[in-house]
């Protein structure tokens, strides 16, 4: 029997990872431009849901990419919204069920001869588009069953590249964390903060990225956002 993975210590918290959302999706001022730009990820331009969308890439969706910190290089932006768009169209269809979760789907959704597979193929046929673009590409059209992947999630989860990442993080969804499955514990953060674009998979990222960037230890500590065994005592 497979041994269910490791969680991320933060993700065992109970307060702060909540806390981390707010800021990250600026809840705490919204009315002043975020400090993160991936707070506009899920609705630049429109929303990831947008029924007229789910199943095409659009300029929108290549710009929301830009907010997570990757750029899709030009060249390979003329084949996604013009020499590839019937065939990206063709994949997306084949799951139209946007709410459709990574623990929820069959292995024929995502094993290596599945629609999702397929569009990850095409996508990384063009030049300069590698895993961590491609899974922020993705995750825009199917934020429920595809998981961002990228430096920090990966050391993360102890992961040397991208091939066993959706597989990882679906086992990762079903593991029990005090009794509650972990993707039930970020549907209730969600949930908790009124975010109702965000999904589990997405929290996942956010909180993970967030807790163990180190270039946001400061940040985190100025802002207070910090683990109890973090804070000074007395």
């Amino acid at each position: 029997m497979k041994p269910a993975p490791t969680i991320p210590e933060i993700l065992l918290d109970e307060d702060l990872p909540a806390e981390l959302l707010r800021d990250y999706f600026n809840l705490r001022n919204p009315q002043t431009l975020p400090y993160f730009s991936g707070a506009k990820f899920e609705t630049l331009g429109h929303r990831w849901d947008q029924a007229s969308t789910t199943n095409k890439i659009t300029p929108e969706d290549l710009l929301a990419v830009s907010c997570l910190a990757v750029n899709i290089p030009g060249r390979a932006a003329i084949n996604i919204l013009e020499e590839q768009k019937k065939d990206i169209t063709k994949l997306l269809e084949q799951i139209p069920d946007t709410s459709l979760t990574l623990w929820d789907a069959r292995e024929s959704d995502i094993d290596t001869s599945s629609a999702m597979n397929n569009l990850w193929n095409l996508l990384n046929s063009n030049h300069n588009m590698g895993p961590t673009t491609i899974s922020k590409l993705m995750a825009r059209k199917r934020p429920n069953l595809i998981p961002i992947f990228d430096s920090v999630v990966s050391s993360a989860l102890d992961l040397k590249k991208s091939t066993n990442h959706w597989t990882t993080m679906r086992d990762l969804m079903v593991t029990s964390v005090e009794g509650e499955l972990l993707h039930i514990r970020l549907q209730r953060l969600v949930d908790k903060i009124e975010l109702d674009y965000v999904t589990p998979l997405r929290a996942f990222d956010v909180i993970v990225w967030y807790f163990k960037n180190p270039r946001l230890n400061k940040r985190r500590h100025e802002e207070g956002l910090t683990l109890a065994s973090e804070r000074p005592i007395g």
